[in-house]
């Protein structure tokens, strides 16, 4: 059939089991700041959207840490990086511009 007539999904669990997961949305909503974080700094900072950048997610929280390093290439690919470390704080770098995210700083 058409999806035009399909049944819109529901939010109850069905035959497949729940449709709502606060873990995922939890974990989307992070990876979506990150990469948001990102693309302010290049707005801000005038740096071209081409130039492939190399940039460190630092995090206290090993939770915080275990989702965005689960979606490194996700944050890679739609933040146009050549690289994301992800580890827990360290010395900054002597020239460096910082976005705060929840319990973390990149």
């Amino acid at each position: 059939g058409s999806i035009m007539v399909a049944d819109y999904p529901s939010s109850e669990a069905d035959a497949d089991g729940p449709r709502d997961d606060p873990d995922a949305d939890a974990a989307m909503e992070l990876t979506m700041a990150v990469i948001s974080g990102i693309r302010n700094i290049r707005g801000e900072m005038n740096i071209a959207p081409s130039l492939k950048l190399a940039v460190a997610l630092q995090s206290d929280d090993e939770g915080i840490r275990r989702v965005v390093a689960d979606h490194e290439d996700l944050v890679i690919n739609l933040a146009r990086l050549e690289r994301l470390n992800v580890q827990p704080p360290s010395a900054k770098p002597k020239a460096w511009a910082r976005a705060d995210i929840d319990r973390a700083t990149v």
